[in-house]
């Protein structure tokens, strides 16, 4: 949270009411957020970050995203829940797909390329 209280940072101030809700730092937790939201509360979502994408990519261009502070970082995961909402609004007008595992199913992971041979 920044010192005046506020979760996004300063210039998405529009954005800080979607903070709570999509703001998440897992795949996993944005695949169930979506999965239990209705239409109308994803599309309300969707609408003001697609206005706002480009700005917000623009300012987190300017971070490293190893060491991005922890404003941003909730910002870069709203952008990450805007492309999992995508296909709900987009294609399929449901919160679910019709074509993909229930999201208790859902794992993710992280292969270090570096390691690899």
């Amino acid at each position: 949270m920044n010192a005046n209280g506020a979760l996004l940072p300063n210039g998405f101030e529009d954005l800080e009411p979607f903070a709570p809700a999509w703001a998440l730092p897992t795949e996993r937790q944005r695949m169930f957020q979506r999965y239990g939201s209705d239409m109308a509360a994803i599309k309300v979502f969707y609408d003001a970050m697609i206005d706002r994408i480009d700005a917000v990519l623009d300012h987190l261009d300017q971070f490293d995203l190893d060491a991005m502070p922890a404003a941003e970082q909730r910002l870069l995961s709203m952008s990450q829940s805007l492309v999992e909402v995508a296909n709900a609004v987009e294609v399929y007008g449901l919160p679910t797909s019709p074509f993909a595992c229930e999201p208790e199913r859902f794992e993710s992971r992280t292969v270090d390329l570096d390691s690899e041979s």
